[in-house]
């Protein structure tokens, strides 16, 4: 009889460590899915805002820049940087054109004055999110043949954290 009641009763412990792990496992999975939720949501807070040069020739007096926002949510304070990378003197920035708000699906243009050639610089997009996280999105550019052009491809800096863009190099 108590060999029987040992058995027995290290099958209960069993089955009940065994349902302790389940819960566990159970409760770890409903921990995940709800860290891709806030992910998710996330994503649909913060768009993809880019910066493209424009078409011009040499008869203009400024640079077309056409910034667009991809995806979901709204860009703030979106700014336009153009730095030159090793001018005489030291590193200064050309322009910095200033929109107030871009909605996802939205294409504006500004307008930078004209550089001349030889020039390499970065161009840059930064924004914030509606949290108040500042995204920047930069190219490398190049003036060298006349006409302002990219370089390389778009490079992120974001906030700790940011499960929306790439992170990319560090500027040099």
């Amino acid at each position: 009889m108590g060999v029987t009641l040992t058995w027995y009763a290290g099958w209960i412990a069993l089955e009940g460590v065994s349902v302790a792990g389940a819960l566990l496992l159970t409760a770890w999975s409903l921990w995940l899915l709800r860290q891709d939720r806030v992910a998710d949501y996330q994503r649909s807070l913060v768009p993809w805002v880019t910066v493209r040069v424009g078409d011009y020739d040499a008869s203009c007096q400024y640079i077309p820049l056409e910034v667009t926002a991809l995806g979901n949510g709204t860009a703030y304070n979106v700014i336009v940087n153009l730095f030159q990378k090793h001018p005489p003197g030291g590193a200064f920035f050309i322009a910095e054109p200033v929109l107030p708000q871009l909605s996802a699906g939205e294409h504006k243009e500004v307008r930078i004055d004209m550089v001349s050639p030889p020039f390499a610089g970065q161009l840059e997009v930064g924004y914030f999110d509606p949290a108040g996280r500042r995204h920047v999105a930069w190219h490398s550019v190049n003036a060298a043949i006349g006409f302002l052009k990219t370089t390389s491809h778009l490079n992120w800096i974001c906030p700790p954290g940011c499960v929306v863009h790439p992170h990319g190099e560090p500027r040099t």
